[in-house]
C-alpha cells in the first residue's frame, strides 16, 4: 500500500487513510489475532485487504525491532578438547588434501588440528565445498566430481554423495537454528517427485516475509497427508504463532494447523485456504515460485531410494542460505532474516560454526 497514513488509536485499533479518497479513512482492528476492516473490499467479501496488509507489515516491523543483524564469520582457533580458544599456532603441514595448521591449546595442552567439520577428509575443504556447491545448483555427483579433476585428484561419485548426505543434514542444523528469527505470515504447499517408481509428496511451511523454509516433510500422499506434524514443528523452531497461513484447499492443512496450534479453533491464526494460481487476490505464488525453483534442479534426476532424499536436504539449505533471491532485494532468505554469512567461502563458514556452535 503506498502513500496511506496509518494511526494507532490503542487496543489493537488503527486507522487507515484511503488512497482513492483522501478526506476518509477505514478502522482495522485485531483482536486474538484476528483482523478486521470495515472497507467493502473486506466487509463484503471476508477478504484481507490491503489495509489489513499495510497494518499487519507494521506491527511485525514493531516485533521484529528489536533485533539485530548477526554476522557469521570465521569462529576462530576453538580445542577440540575443551572448547577453548586460546590456541597457540605449533606447526603447519602439508599434506596431499593441503595445508594442515596443527595447534596446541594453552588450557589443557591438547595438541589438534584446526579443520572442524572437515577433520580426516581425504580431500580439502576448498574440494569438498566446491563440489557441494556444484551438487546444489545443478550438477550431478559424477559431474561435480569430474570438475574437481582439475585439482589433481577426482573423487568417486558415490565420495561426492557422501558429502551431500552429511553436509546437507549438518546444515540443516543451522537452518532450524535460525528459524525463530521468522516473520508472522507463512505459507505451505506440496512439490511431487517419485522415488523408487512410487509417487512421494514433498511439504513445506515457507515465511512469505523472508522466503525461508521454516521445515519441511515428505509424505507418500497427498490427499490423506495430515500436517500436523509441520506445524508443530515449524511452530516449534519459530517460537512464536503465525497471524496467518496460506495454503491450498488440501484438507490435511486444515486439519493439521488446528492441531498444531495452541488452542486449536480458537488460536487466532487466519487460515486463507481457498487460494488459486489464476486467483488475483487469494494465491499461493509465493510458494509456487519456489516449487518452480525445486522442479527446475530435479527434473533431471533419477534413482532416488530414500523417503527424503539427501539431495532434496542439501538444496534446500543451499535455498536458505546461500542462494540470493531476486524478490528480497538480491539477498538470501537468511540475510533477509537478518543472518549475515562472511567469508570468502560461505559453505566452509556455515559448516564451521554449525560444528562449534550448533549442536
Amino acid at each position: 500500500m503506498q502513500g496511506g497514513i496509518i494511526l494507532d488509536l490503542g487496543s489493537g485499533r488503527y486507522r487507515v487513510s484511503s488512497q482513492s479518497r483522501p478526506d476518509s479513512y477505514y478502522e482495522v482492528t485485531v483482536m486474538d489475532n484476528c483482523w478486521k476492516c470495515t472497507c467493502p473490499y473486506h466487509t463484503h467479501g471476508n477478504r484481507r485487504c490491503k489495509h489489513v496488509c499495510a497494518v499487519q507489515g507494521l506491527v511485525e516491523r514493531v516485533r521484529r525491532a528489536g533485533r539485530d543483524t548477526v554476522v557469521i564469520g570465521d569462529p576462530g582457533v576453538v580445542c577440540v578438547k575443551c572448547g577453548g580458544a586460546d590456541g597457540r599456532h605449533r606447526e603447519t603441514r602439508n599434506r596431499k588434501n593441503g595445508v594442515s595448521e596443527r595447534y596446541v591449546c594453552r588450557d589443557c595442552g591438547k595438541k589438534f588440528t584446526h579443520n572442524p567439520g572437515f577433520a580426516g577428509r581425504h580431500y580439502g575443504s576448498d574440494a569438498i565445498t566446491d563440489a557441494l556447491q556444484d551438487v546444489a545448483t545443478g550438477k550431478s555427483p559424477a559431474q561435480a566430481a569430474q570438475s574437481l579433476s582439475k585439482r589433481g585428484r577426482m573423487p568417486d561419485q558415490s565420495t561426492v554423495w557422501r558429502w551431500t548426505k552429511r553436509f546437507g543434514h549438518m546444515l540443516k542444523r543451522l537452518s532450524d537454528s535460525v528459524a525463530h528469527r521468522v516473520g508472522y505470515e507463512w505459507s505451505a504447499d506440496e512439490i511431487y517427485y517419485r522415488v523408487l517408481g512410487n509417487e512421494m509428496w514433498l511439504f513445506g511451511v515457507m515465511d512469505v516475509r523472508t522466503r525461508f523454509i521454516i521445515d519441511y516433510d515428505a509424505s507418500p500422499d497427498k490427499i490423506g497427508y495430515d500436517a500436523t506434524d509441520i506445524f508443530a514443528a515449524a511452530l516449534r523452531l519459530a517460537g512464536e504463532a503465525p497471524d496467518i497461513v496460506t495454503t491450498d484447499a488440501l484438507p490435511g492443512f486444515a486439519k493439521g494447523l488446528v492441531a498444531a496450534m495452541p488452542g486449536g479453533k480458537r488460536s487466532g491464526v487466519i487460515h486463507r485456504k481457498d487460494v488459486g494460481v489464476r486467483k488475483r487476490h487469494a494465491n499461493n505464488n509465493i510458494y509456487e515460485r519456489f516449487n518452480g525453483t525445486i522442479k527446475d534442479r530435479i527434473r533431471c534426476v533419477r534413482g532416488f531410494r530414500t523417503r527424503l532424499p539427501a539431495l532434496h536436504v542439501l538444496i534446500l539449505a543451499h535455498y536458505n542460505l546461500f542462494r540470493p533471491h531476486s524478490g528480497i532485494s538480491g539477498r538470501t532468505p537468511a540475510e533477509a532474516l537478518g543472518v549475515v554469512l562472511e567469508g570468502p567461502d560461505r559453505w566452509l563458514t556455515a559448516i564451521r560454526h554449525t560444528v562449534l556452535f550448533c549442536a
